[in-house]
């Protein structure tokens, strides 16, 4: 718990924490370890219109919290694009109350949002005190950039599970292979990929396997794939779960699938992990802060259906290669418990406070 004493100095802005996506999963985890919770949203699950009315509301609101001399850091939390754009005023109206500015870059896009703004992006960086970077991917591209004199990795985290991981002991006739994605429909994820990949070996795969997707197919897209290659009977379309559901999910899946062509870090791999899930995924973005190739899981080239079906036949076969590999994803989640981001979170609020250079 990070306690009154400096929870109480900080005002958190970011996304609404009671909606869906990666960012607001972050500051619902940072709602329970903080005594005191101050917080604005400046977004949520709404149209355009709504949403710029939503951040107008949350500048005003902002000002007048700022205004408070007991609040000494104002922490951002951002992704790429128009977010980045939306919390870039706000990263000028804290300094302008003479705020510790940390700016929290989230985006998987950013390095591409980057160079289509370098300027604007450099601006808004370096009128920050310091940036966290949620990745070693992204610290290493931070560093390279030259955005900031001070650069802090903080992974994201996870909770430890309440239950064991229940682990059937293999296939048999009676028991299909049980493959998991819980998140964003898109073709980022790989999604498309492995339905490719199963529809190109549905012969092999189609009675073997189950593919279950908690998240929304919001475009309708997916389905219609699933549809065409005649995947009905071995892809189920959970939409998005609450977290009994996604916890039992979790726990009677075999494996975990993931085939990103970029991701920041990967909240949801690392969640399949702490619940003994070895990993097909790729070894982009902030992934291979998490998976180890051959030790908790196997990594797969961006798009590499082949890689795909290899995986999955290699995992599916191997009741015992998964058993191991899922002991050993226990173990490298356990590196990334709450508890632990708490205390890197505490250590760089007091070096932010403590630090002179910059006011």
């Amino acid at each position: 718990m990070i306690e009154k004493e400096q929870s109480n100095c900080v005002l958190l802005i970011g996304p609404d924490y009671r909606g869906k996506g990666g960012i607001a999963s972050v500051l619902a985890q940072y709602k329970e370890m903080f005594e005191c919770f101050h917080f604005v949203a400046t977004s949520r699950q709404a149209g355009k219109i709504k949403n710029l009315l939503i951040a107008l509301g949350a500048f005003v609101i902002c000002a007048f919290r700022m205004a408070d001399p007991k609040i000494a850091i104002v922490h951002i939390h951002t992704a790429s694009h128009l977010d980045f754009f939306r919390h870039a005023f706000f990263v000028v109206l804290a300094k302008c109350f003479h705020k510790k500015v940390l700016f929290h870059l989230h985006g998987g896009d950013f390095e591409r949002f980057y160079y289509r703004h370098p300027k604007l992006t450099s601006y808004v960086c370096h009128k920050a005190n310091a940036l966290i970077a949620v990745s070693s991917y992204f610290e290493q591209l931070f560093h390279s950039l030259h955005l900031s004199a001070h650069i802090y990795l903080l992974h994201n985290a996870t909770t430890p599970p309440n239950t064991m991981p229940f682990k059937k002991d293999g296939i048999n006739s009676n028991s299909r292979f049980q493959l998991l994605y819980i998140g964003s429909i898109n073709e980022n994820k790989g999604c498309f990929d492995v339905i490719k990949c199963i529809g190109s070996h549905k012969e092999e795969l189609g009675r073997k396997i189950v593919y279950h997707l908690a998240g929304n197919d919001e475009t309708g897209k997916f389905s219609a794939v699933i549809r065409q290659y005649g995947l009905e009977s071995c892809v189920i379309l959970h939409g998005w779960v609450d977290k009994e559901k996604k916890i039992d999910l979790l726990q009677n899946a075999d494996c975990y699938i993931q085939p990103s062509y970029f991701e920041s870090f990967g909240l949801s791999i690392l969640e399949a992990m702490a619940h003994g899930l070895p990993v097909i995924t790729s070894p982009t973005g902030g992934i291979p802060d998490l998976v180890d190739d051959g030790i908790t899981g196997l990594y797969v080239a961006p798009g590499d259906t082949d890689g795909i079906f290899s995986s999955i036949k290699t995992l599916m076969n191997a009741p015992e290669t998964r058993r191991k590999m899922g002991e050993n994803a226990i173990k490298k989640a356990s590196n990334f418990y709450i508890g632990k981001a708490e205390k890197k979170l505490i250590s760089i609020y007091h070096a932010v406070l403590t630090d002179k250079k910059k006011k």
